[in-house]
């Protein structure tokens, strides 16, 4: 591709987003509330066979508190999340940990779609005798590194 044509793709991707949202797109409502950190929860009878009700958009990893942004239908303060761990390693080197974004759904659902940032302390996913833990989340394609 060459110089001309990456700019004239910046260029016409930027007049797409100023055109006036129309009845088809529905605008997407960023969460502006600051997340506290929560604690992972250790649940041993986990069932995760529903399908979730949101779309995990990116996981990072700050130390032991695991960042995750996640988009659902309705506004703010509709859903509530917890981060689920069954307590049962998947024996590997690294140990790997698999993990459930559970929602707690409010009482009223609103029609714009919301993206929100949770954070959670994960310290208690540490593997004894081990540096490092892989986690994968449910409805998350890519694995995390735990490193401590």
């Amino acid at each position: 591709m060459t110089r001309n044509n990456i700019i004239f793709l910046i260029i016409l991707l930027s007049l797409l987003l100023l055109l006036p949202e129309n009845g088809c797109h529905r605008k997407l409502q960023k969460s502006s509330e600051i997340p506290a950190i929560k604690e992972i929860k250790i649940d041993k009878e986990l069932k995760s066979s529903e399908s979730p009700d949101y779309i995990i958009e990116n996981v990072t990893l700050t130390d032991s508190i695991i960042h995750i942004w996640v988009r659902y239908p309705g506004s703010r303060a509709s859903f509530d999340f917890d981060l689920v761990f069954s307590g049962s390693y998947l024996k590997s080197l690294p140990p790997q940990a698999n993990l459930l974004l559970k929602v707690n759904e409010g009482k009223k659902k609103g029609k714009k779609p919301t993206l929100k940032e949770l954070l959670f302390n994960i310290s208690k996913l540490k593997y004894p005798g081990q540096k490092s833990v892989l986690l994968k989340i449910k409805s998350y394609p890519e694995r995390i590194l735990y490193k401590y």
